[in-house]
């Protein structure tokens, strides 16, 4: 019964941390994307304008 519990509290602690690398992983994904979407606004050359 000790063994059980042991065990599944260790894979509570393996979810928590997946669960917080995905967070983690998804924000800087975020990140870079929105820099990217910002730079390419930037870069825009001006439509023609005198």
């Amino acid at each position: 019964m000790l063994a059980v519990a042991i065990v599944a509290i260790i894979a509570a602690g393996m979810l928590t941390r997946q669960s917080v690398m995905i967070r983690t992983v998804e924000a800087e994904q975020s990140r870079i994307q929105n820099s990217a979407a910002l730079m390419a606004g930037l870069d825009k050359p001006d439509s023609g304008r005198v």
